[in-house]
């Protein structure tokens, strides 16, 4: 996104999911294990990367057997692939994520929390 102090700052990512969960228990509120992975394509400004990061996943689904369902889940991803761009920009993270380098690549973890509703 451009800003006043800079002519090049457009961030665009493009992510997608598979994988699957296992419900632990049985009840209207139900807590659930699961997994997968995430492919995605990262690009800020002129730089582009492409990213795979299987995850873990855990949670609680409310109104279960309802046709809309409440949900609450945590989510720890591990980027398998090195980030790596000429500009550097993408792999000097100023951020909280852990950040693990290796050969001038950066292989972030990720940590997610949501809240949502289903239907």
């Amino acid at each position: 996104l451009p800003t006043s102090s800079t002519n090049n700052n457009k961030f665009f990512a493009l992510l997608g999911e598979i994988g699957g969960s296992y419900y632990l228990t049985d009840g209207e509120a139900s807590i659930y294990v699961g997994g997968g992975v995430s492919p995605r394509i990262l690009a800020l400004g002129d730089d582009a990367v492409v990213g795979l990061a299987p995850y873990l996943q855990g949670g609680v689904m409310l109104f279960r057997s309802s046709s809309t369902r409440i949900f609450a889940d945590f989510r720890v991803a591990q980027n398998v692939i090195g980030m790596q761009t000429t500009s550097e920009r993408l792999v000097s993270y100023d951020c909280t994520v852990p950040v693990t380098r290796s050969d001038d690549k950066a292989f972030p973890t990720e940590l997610w929390f949501s809240v949502g509703m289903g239907f």
